[in-house]
């Protein structure tokens, strides 16, 4: 792939082209614009083209690249601009006669950082961390915390990363440099006093509806076949059936990863099932030019759970290699159809379908006794539904203690004693339960969003595209009244009701969750001589050792059975953590060695 470079006296902007929609096709980037003032870097996709065209007067934007758009857009409203755009996006300003650099990303899923080390009179940034780190005197130096965050599924978040000397851009993050200053604040969050009132719970379908249409289409701007991940759930079957409505005389290709014959499986609790493989038949019967690949996962070998690849790739541990040689082979289809973008359902619980139980806490704060009541009584009576006592009592000790702050997470017993309670994100007060519950999980949802996406960009060379996490959708989820997500005792009520227009009974009507790779406690447990072997290496490392709970980990590694159909469900959580350890591990050990791997242009 082509990579261009614009230098000036102060400043050097280089970009690789991989373009994903038409409109980007034969695009160079970087660019000057302005008479040559500004050099522009861009990465992404613009949402809001036609609103854009008609706020900047630019009668004909079809065919126009989104770096035009948006170099028109700078000069109307300069470092306001990206609050004025939608999409996925990272984009880097030079000011040549400011001598000035703005970066700035997208408000909310789409995936796209800006990692970046300020030091004296100079700055370097990158929107992938191992390019970062493969410049001359940029430190790599970790950060003991987050690398503990990172190993029992705690992402870095509020502006930091894994080396105590590099930062990244929050979600609707903006950094301005000049002269060796630099300030960081965010021009977007999340707006928890807005507020969407309609008189019918029609309404709010049909709005909800409305929004869903926009954002498949906005996403569905592709290069290649079209083509989606499904499981069974409401998230990505609301995804790649909306996109098969919408394209109805155009194939739309799935892949589904599925268990392989042999696996061995733990037994299905009362709350999930195994078989997605079903559903997704469901959804491609009731579209036609729905063509579904159901893709098992390989048989496990060592080296697939080898993460030195990715760490040269994208600087950072992810997620964990044991999922990754489930995940993988349906995400190798997708390079092999052809396809630079697939479109995932991953913000779904963010979203339109959310569950909105924390509302009870807020019910009882206000003295809404009657509400509470109801609500509390129609969820215990749903299928699967708790006791309403306890319903009550978890609603009124919440609204008693008020309204929480960030809480520190539990990290887990693989990490050492002192590192457990990990330190809490920099977040606003919130005014409600609900609000502060959400706050938390939209911004795990932006880091969880940004490694898988990053991960599969660098090693499988396809973007992932979010649909849910589409910004208007996301103020709208945030703004209407959270009894609309329990409506009727219903959890969900909301996606189920949206989505009953356009999905078969068997997925709109399931109530339990659908578990993928639910062969993850044997998938480790097959590794175990690797396990112990890799164990063996992180010990050698001090700072592994002051970070891991190494004795935890080589217990635990113990308990395997030497007949893997013996483990039970309980096997799961405990080998999960032990991967997700010894993945930092090694991500110490590789970072000691000289990060040897890394990409450069």
């Amino acid at each position: 792939m082509d990579v261009t470079t614009v230098a000036r006296d102060r400043v050097v902007l280089r970009q690789r082209a991989v373009p994903t929609t038409l409109e980007a096709v034969g695009d160079v980037l970087p660019a000057s614009f302005a008479d040559g003032r500004y050099v522009l870097g861009f990465d992404g996709r613009l949402d809001n083209r036609i609103d854009l065209s008609r706020a900047l007067g630019i009668e004909r934007s079809a065919g126009l690249p989104d770096s035009a758009l948006l170099a028109a857009a700078w000069e109307k409203w300069r470092g306001g601009c990206p609050a004025h755009l939608l999409g996925d996006f990272a984009l880097a300003v030079w000011d040549d006669r400011e001598g000035s650099l703005t970066l700035a990303c997208d408000q909310t899923t789409g995936g796209r950082p800006i990692f970046y080390h300020a030091t004296g009179d100079r700055i370097a940034f990158s929107t992938n961390l191992a390019m970062l780190l493969s410049v001359p005197d940029v430190p790599r130096v970790v950060d003991p915390e987050n690398l503990a965050r990172a190993a029992q599924w705690h992402w870095p978040a509020d502006g930091r990363t894994y080396f105590r000397d590099i930062g990244q851009l929050p979600p609707g993050g903006r950094l301005c440099w000049s002269a060796g200053r630099y300030t960081v604040d965010r021009y977007w969050q999340p707006d928890w006093s807005s507020r969407v009132r309609y008189r019918r719970d029609a309404d709010y379908v049909e709005a909800a509806r409305e929004l869903l249409d926009r954002a498949v289409a906005a996403h569905s701007r592709v290069i290649g076949p079209l083509v989606c991940e499904l499981s069974g759930g409401l998230d990505s079957t609301a995804v790649t059936a909306t996109a098969a409505r919408q394209h109805p005389n155009q194939q739309l290709h799935t892949v589904t990863a599925v268990s392989d014959d042999g696996a061995i499986l733990p037994r299905e609790e009362s709350y999930a099932f195994h078989d997605e493989w079903a559903r997704v038949q469901a959804v491609a019967t009731q579209y036609p030019n729905l063509s579904a690949l159901r893709v098992p996962a390989a048989l496990m070998r060592a080296d697939m759970a080898d993460p030195h690849r990715q760490f040269a790739r994208t600087g950072m541990p992810g997620p964990n290699p044991f999922d990754r040689s489930w995940f993988d082979p349906a995400r190798a289809e997708v390079s092999v159809l052809g396809a630079r973008s697939v479109l995932v359902g991953a913000s779904g619980n963010l979203t339109f379908s959310a569950t909105a139980a924390t509302h009870l806490s807020d019910l009882a704060a206000n003295g809404r006794w009657l509400a509470l009541l109801g609500h509390a009584a129609r969820l215990a009576n749903a299928p699967g539904g708790a006791s309403m006592a306890g319903l009550l009592r978890v609603a009124a000790r919440e609204a008693r203690s008020g309204v929480p702050a960030p809480s520190k997470p539990d990290l887990g017993p693989a990490i050492a004693a002192r590192y457990r309670r990990g330190s809490t994100l920099a977040l606003p007060s919130a005014p409600t339960h609900l609000a502060a519950e959400r706050q938390g999980f939209f911004e795990r949802t932006v880091e969880s969003r940004r490694i898988a996406n990053g991960t599969s960009r660098a090693l499988h060379g396809v973007e992932t595209r979010d649909p849910l996490g589409y910004l208007p959708l996301v103020e709208f989820c945030f703004a209407i009244p959270p009894e609309q997500y329990l409506l009727g005792g219903v959890h969900r009520s909301l996606a189920r009701r949206v989505l009953s227009d356009r999905l078969p009974p068997l997925v709109v009507q399931e109530r339990r969750l659908g578990l993928q790779c639910p062969e993850i406690a044997a998938r480790i447990g097959s590794q175990r001589d690797w396990l112990t072997d890799t164990l063996a290496r992180v010990e050698r490392s001090p700072q592994a050792v002051d970070i891991l709970d190494t004795a935890w980990i080589r217990a635990t590694i113990a308990t395997i059975p030497h007949d893997l159909r013996e483990m039970g469900p309980d096997f799961a959580t405990p080998l999960r953590r032990v991967a997700a350890a010894l993945q930092v591990g090694q991500f110490i050990l590789w970072v000691e060695g000289g990060c040897p791997g890394l990409e450069t242009f």
